[in-house]
């Protein structure tokens, strides 16, 4: 690489003195130490449904979960067995607190969030006792609930359960699968769609028919009313905040 070479002359021909270096001024420099990691720094997991998060002879770490719902389960002959259903704030993974591998595995029932728990003082590991030990007696009582009494009352609870999760009520097509549901409340498959279905009515087809024909109606109204961009970009799969409202107004 050629180096060029930028040097000032005085008018009779030799170089000029070089300027003699500033001071440096620590007090005008920025040393303000970098910010402490907290506990909300720490990064996250995703589980989708269906996935495993923990599994058996694991050596894991201890999660803590934010939200979803998670299955704790143990291995059998005839495979996996629901112990406990593990909700936001509740800790899976628990033999990492005493340095042995998983016992159970965890699988998420709902996608959901999961994050490590720090155990890296005294004050962080009695916090994560204290949480187990709670939190196994209220799981204890819930199963008891899900496996115990008519199937139609054993799914009201676990409806309940999932809806504090989601912070309201939960729709139909947001539920797990029926074969996930019956392994959790111990039934069969049939006999737990037949039971959700009194509880959350489809709607009926000829309703159904109706708004698919509403819902193609106003997307024929708003591809006319979307300048030729829009309608290309829609075309290819692509979002677009111009759509007509059923008052015929774009929102």
């Amino acid at each position: 690489m050629k180096l060029v070479s930028h040097t000032s002359l005085h008018p009779g021909g030799s170089a000029a003195p070089a300027p003699a270096p500033r001071p440096i001024s620590l007090a005008s420099r920025d040393l303000t130490p970098a910010p402490r990691r907290t506990e909300g720094d720490e990064w996250h997991l995703d589980v989708s449904r269906g996935r495993a998060l923990l599994e058996p002879g694991q050596h894991a770490t201890l999660w803590r979960i934010c939200s979803g719902a998670f299955l704790v389960e143990r291995p059998t002959r005839d495979g996996p067995d629901v112990v406990a259903l593990a909700l936001p704030g509740d800790l899976v993974g628990l033999e990492a607190l005493l340095g042995e591998p998983c016992t159970f595995g965890v699988s998420a029932l709902l996608s959901g969030r999961v994050r490590p728990e720090s155990l890296g003082s005294d004050a962080g590991l009695a916090r994560a006792l204290g949480d187990a030990v709670r939190q196994q007696q209220r799981q204890a009582l819930e199963m008891s609930q899900l496996r115990s009494g008519p199937v139609l009352e054993r799914l009201q609870h676990l409806l309940g359960m999932l809806a504090r999760e989601r912070g309201g009520a939960i729709e139909r097509k947001d539920l797990p699968t029926l074969k996930a549901i019956a392994r959790l409340v111990n039934s069969a498959p049939e006999t737990v769609c037949r039971e959700l279905n009194r509880l959350l009515p489809a709607r009926p087809r000829a309703v159904q028919r109706r708004e698919r024909a509403a819902g193609n109606a106003w997307t024929l109204i708003a591809s006319a009313a979307m300048p030729s961009g829009l309608m290309a970009q829609a075309a290819r799969g692509g979002s677009s905040n111009a759509f007509l409202n059923p008052s015929g107004d774009l929102q």
